[in-house]
């Protein structure tokens, strides 16, 4: 597992990669880039300071897709939002 740390305006940024993770990943580069910059920008927005945003990535071989799990300290999203 690969594991590291960066701090951003006050917040702890910490991903994880597993060792699972193929080296090369076939998909539309531009939209996944999209996808992963909002998700993250987001999350850091509305997270605190010395709050913290984890991003988890791993390979599930059997269905073959890659999960990507992204968990924040921020305000969440309201009920009635849901």
């Amino acid at each position: 597992m690969f594991k590291r740390h960066a701090e951003i305006e006050g917040k702890k940024l910490i991903y994880t990669i597993s060792k699972s993770m193929p080296p090369l990943i076939t998909g539309d580069y531009m939209r996944l880039q999209q996808v992963m910059i909002n998700l993250i920008k987001n999350a850091l927005k509305f997270t605190s300071q010395n709050g913290f945003v984890k991003i988890n990535a791993s390979y599930i071989k059997s269905e073959s897709r890659i999960l990507v799990k992204i968990q924040d300290t921020g305000i969440g999203i309201s009920k009635k939002d849901q």
